[in-house]
């Protein structure tokens, strides 16, 4: 079929009808940031920040003889560690005029601009703790000062950030910040690796609660031989097959 002749439709009458724009803004990136989420939180009044740590001597035999002699024993000082303040901003220039239109999906291009900046930091801040490896830096009125990144802490190549080839935990860690630390070569994430890894941090005197993953190593770990049962609800056709909780008992 035809349009009869001097139809008058949608195409002819574009300069007048209204633009069908929607009064909202979908933001498609991703921007939990997980690690910085669950992390204490404290206070610097410095752009040096200074903490102390101590460890109790191995365990040993211990029986003495009944009314016998002390003397001193050798007690081991405190360590001092440090870590430097990282500045982090994003910023913004808007024209009076763009600020006073009337922009969709925004009370005004200000406000939006910087809810967005927002978290455009805090997933700078997250990446500056977890996604790369940073050593500190002190800075200078020509450089930036750089807190170190959480791998720095864990020592070299030899710290509990890495495991020998049959997935064994290596030496204690020793990192002070100083060095960031080198990749190594990328392996199969495997359940292994995960009870290994919270085998060491119980026995240097950790208290794990929470692990934290890429989202492809979490589809690993749903499929993890201890987790990896599904279960299906017939009544609302919902099969489930994740793990959000992983309990490890007897540990020691």
């Amino acid at each position: 079929m035809a349009q009869p002749t001097n139809t008058y439709d949608s195409y002819d009458g574009v300069n007048s009808i209204r633009e069908d724009l929607a009064d909202v803004i979908f933001n498609i990136s991703p921007t939990e940031t997980p690690f910085m989420s669950n992390a204490s939180k404290g206070q610097s009044k410095n752009t040096l920040h200074e903490w102390q740590t101590d460890s109790l001597a191995d365990v040993a035999v211990n029986a003495q003889i009944e009314g016998d002699d002390y003397t001193g024993q050798a007690r081991s000082a405190t360590s001092r560690l440090t870590n430097y303040t990282q500045i982090s901003s994003k910023s913004v220039t808007i024209s009076g005029t763009d600020d006073a239109v009337d922009n969709a999906g925004m009370n005004t291009q200000m406000a939006y601009q910087l809810a967005k900046m927002g978290k455009e930091i805090k997933r700078d801040m997250e990446n500056a703790m977890i996604g790369i490896e940073q050593a500190k830096v002190a800075g200078s009125a020509s450089a930036a000062r750089k807190s170190a990144s959480v791998g720095t802490w864990y020592g070299p190549a030899s710290g509990i950030n890495n495991y020998s080839k049959n997935g064994s935990p290596s030496a204690v860690p020793v990192g002070t910040g100083a060095t960031a630390i080198a990749g190594g070569t990328n392996r199969t994430y495997t359940e292994a690796l995960l009870t290994a890894g919270l085998l060491q941090a119980f026995t240097l005197g950790g208290e794990p609660d929470t692990v934290l993953m890429s989202p492809s190593h979490k589809q690993l770990a749903s499929a993890f031989a201890g987790v990896a049962t599904k279960y299906k609800d017939a009544s609302d056709k919902v099969s489930i097959g994740t793990t959000d909780i992983y309990k490890l008992q007897n540990v020691a």
